[in-house]
């Protein structure tokens, strides 16, 4: 039976388990796995000092067959005590585990030296994903990018059917005497070439794959596939979280075995359904057009590191948003202004929230922001530094928050945003077309109407 592999849905399977290299202590569980619960054993022992050891991993089989190599620490001395029946269990009704792998028993420190993965979302970064007809295939990858050791590339994979003979089984056309020359330009064609066995795209989807030429065991790769996630998540302004994770294997002719792996993992249940919502192609601030994502992603992967608020963010964003969450994002972002000033050397206070909208606010940004704070764009940080006021100190005269509907305080929330996101395009080496692209995509989701 095949394992589902799909991280973003609830799964469970009954399973026999016992610690590497000791079969005679197999005992029944239920391993569960959640996005939003990580993964976890339900489990019953007999009362024996031999479970009261610490194991790294454990080895076991579903009730379908299926191998599991479970990694994480493992012991009795802390499950609980059950007495039924007159006999006494050792159990546990949620034992987390860091990772499962299906279909194998491995070590649990065991490298590999492939990984395949997907983000959900992503095939509408790379093509207009409703419409098979005009997605990409090729022997090449549609991108390569390096990170250390690590190489990273990607390509849309698919199913097909092969085409037939007789071509009226699978093209329609207006035109009765076209169909025709078509039709025996194409049987030469097989005459000529007994060899030739053209396919028609069926199904297609983008696969990301994780070469390490010394091999690298799964938590650290699973780290190397979370980062480019993240980017996507920048990429997209919202949530991009895995979907698959598998490992590779290849046997002693040099045929690949994939594995499924099922990492422990923690999210917000809003966030994993806006991470699941079909994107357009057409419609995310950024798509393959207009940045080179294998440049980016090589220096995303150096400096990913600085922008971890930014990442917080997007990453845990859901499809509905409160006031006070509202009002603590502006006081990060605004932070974040004076963290770019200071590291550009323009700290001083009449300088700290001013340099971020200079350097990166694309003109439609600025306009923006002056129309909706009322101020010129020379005078914008000091009205950003009310603002940030106006939410973080009781008591005082307010400047803009009470005049400000919460349509408006979620625009300024999304415009200090987008002036952040300016900086990390720029970091990463994207064009100021791109980087206005973004922006205006960003402020268009809540323009103001005058």
């Amino acid at each position: 039976m095949k394992i589902n592999p799909d991280l973003l849905i609830e799964q469970e399977w009954a399973c026999t388990l016992f610690p590497a290299d000791h079969p005679e202590l197999a005992f029944p569980g239920v391993l569960k796995h959640s996005p939003t619960s990580g993964l976890t054993l339900q489990f019953a022992t007999p009362i024996d000092a031999r479970y009261d050891e610490d194991y790294h991993h454990l080895h076991g089989y579903t009730s379908a067959g299926v191998a599991i190599t479970l990694v994480g620490n493992f012991s009795t001395k802390t499950a609980g005590l059950n007495l039924r029946s007159g006999m006494a269990y050792h159990t546990s009704k949620g034992h987390p585990f860091q990772f499962a792998i299906f279909g194998h028993h491995f070590a649990a420190d065991s490298a590999f030296i492939e990984y395949t993965f997907d983000i959900a979302g992503a095939d509408a970064f790379f093509a207009r994903s409703g419409s098979i007809a005009l997605i990409p295939f090729g022997s090449e990858p549609l991108f390569r990018a390096l990170s250390g050791s690590c190489e990273f590339s990607g390509r849309f994979t698919g199913t097909f059917n092969s085409l037939p003979p007789r071509l009226s089984d699978y093209i329609l056309g207006n035109d009765d005497d076209a169909m025709a020359e078509l039709q025996a330009a194409y049987t030469t064609i097989r005459e000529k070439h007994q060899d030739f066995r053209p396919l028609i795209k069926k199904s297609a989807k983008f696969a990301f794959k994780l070469s390490i030429p010394d091999g690298a065991d799964v938590m650290s790769a699973q780290r190397n596939c979370q980062a480019v996630a993240d980017l996507f998540a920048i990429l997209f302004f919202g949530p991009a979280k895995l979907s698959r994770l598998t490992a590779t294997v290849k046997d002693e002719k040099g045929f690949p075995h994939e594995f499924d792996v099922f990492p422990w993992r923690l999210s917000e249940a809003g966030s994993l359904q806006r991470a699941a919502d079909d994107k357009s192609y057409l419609h995310l601030p950024l798509n393959n057009l207009d940045v080179n994502f294998g440049e980016l992603l090589s220096k995303w992967m150096q400096i990913s590191d600085k922008f971890s608020t930014t990442l917080s963010i997007v990453q845990s964003s859901t499809t509905l948003i409160s006031e006070s969450e509202v009002l603590s994002r502006i006081v990060l972002n605004v932070a974040q202004l004076e963290g770019m000033a200071h590291e550009a050397g323009k700290h001083e206070n009449q300088k700290k929230y001013q340099y971020g909208i200079d350097t990166y606010s694309s003109p439609f940004l600025s306009n923006f922001l002056k129309s909706l704070l009322r101020r010129e764009a020379s005078d914008l940080g000091k009205a950003i530094s009310d603002l940030r006021n106006d939410i973080a100190h009781m008591g005082r005269p307010r400047t803009y928050l009470d005049k400000m509907s919460f349509r408006d305080k979620y625009a300024a929330c999304l415009a200090l945003e987008a002036v952040i996101i300016g900086y990390v395009l720029d970091q990463l080496g994207a064009s100021k077309t791109s980087v206005e692209k973004y922006q205006k995509t960003l402020i268009s989701m809540i323009q103001r109407k005058d």
